[in-house]
């Protein structure tokens, strides 16, 4: 019996031995079949701007790599990988500047860069962007207010108290001819729904080809508050009304219904309205006149009047 089992674990050890054999002819024979082809591979490299002027500020978004299709027999390209570990492409902006400000780099020129640490069998298919835009500023900026380009919807039962952007305006650098367009800049369309406590977010700015801001996102400060309706009985007063005659009201007062934040309630008055008819408006034979609210305190809304028209009388004063 345990011989049986020795020549068992020898037959498993000579099988295991064949098949790794086999398996590192297979892989020396792939490898070899494969240094001998044709393959296409991407490779990054870095992105340098050097000879950057202290004065001078770089608006547009520069990518900080560059994404590059390459063909070349796979020995050659392996070849590449290991002496060349640290790709980077450098734009010297001293030899682009030509006292405006912008100046391009073109697909052929980025080629060229790129091709400086290769080896001359090395084909470049393609390069991602194909070109580069340099925008820039030397010092040139302005203060702009920031506006809020999205959409804000409070939960049921609630409304907006307070909105306010932190900043509520920012440094543009841009050259002086575009400076002069540029009369505010936006958030990106962000979308709050169903508010309804206090929500504090950070938003991106949206970009314009060319300018830097400073700083480049807001925060955006939302205040909501449960509402219920209140209902008042304001006065009504007359206006315009001669000083020989007086103008009486039935009834004297109005119930004035509105909307009104929780926070805000109990601090609306009556005295807060007024409510008023025009003896300018009141037309021969007319038995009623509309009433008009002249004046309301800030935070209510959705405010109702009943009655709508009231009946009245004229009286002449007696002169002394």
């Amino acid at each position: 019996m345990q011989m049986l089992k020795k020549v068992r674990h020898f037959r498993f050890d000579k099988e295991v031995m064949t098949f790794l054999v086999f398996l590192l002819v297979s892989a020396v024979l792939w490898v070899v079949q494969i240094s001998k082809e044709v393959i296409q591979t991407d490779v990054q490299f870095k992105l340098v701007v050097k000879n950057i002027p202290e004065n001078v500020i770089i608006t547009s978004n520069i990518p900080h790599s560059i994404d590059v299709t390459i063909s070349d027999k796979g020995a050659r390209l392996a070849e590449y990988f290991l002496s060349v570990p640290n790709r980077v492409v450098e734009v010297d902006f001293s030899e682009y500047d030509t006292g405006g400000s912008s100046f391009s780099v073109e697909n052929s020129v980025l080629k060229r860069l790129v091709s400086g640490s290769m080896n001359n069998s090395i084909r470049i298919v393609s390069i991602s962007p194909s070109n580069l835009e340099f925008y820039y500023s030397k010092g040139e900026r302005k203060r702009v207010p920031v506006k809020f380009a999205g959409k804000i919807a409070p939960a049921p039962q609630y409304e907006l108290c307070n909105v306010f952007l932190e900043p509520d305006s920012v440094d543009v650098y841009a050259p002086s001819s575009m400076l002069d367009t540029i009369r505010a800049v936006y958030t990106d369309a962000f979308v709050f729904e169903n508010v309804e406590d206090t929500t504090v977010s950070r938003i991106a700015l949206a970009g314009i080809k060319g300018a830097k801001f400073i700083p480049d996102s807001v925060e955006i400060n939302i205040y909501s508050d449960l509402f219920s309706d209140k209902t008042l009985q304001v006065p009504i007063y007359a206006e315009n009304i001669p000083d020989n005659k007086i103008l009486r009201t039935f009834p004297q007062s109005a119930s004035v219904t509105f909307r009104v934040v929780a926070s805000m309630f109990n601090k609306i008055k009556p005295r807060d309205f007024l409510l008023v008819v025009d003896y300018n408006s009141i037309k021969e034979g007319d038995t009623s006149c509309r009433l008009i609210l002249r004046s309301q305190p800030p935070g209510v809304s959705y405010v109702r009047i009943v009655p709508q028209d009231v009946e009245y009388i004229i009286e002449q004063t007696m002169d002394n």
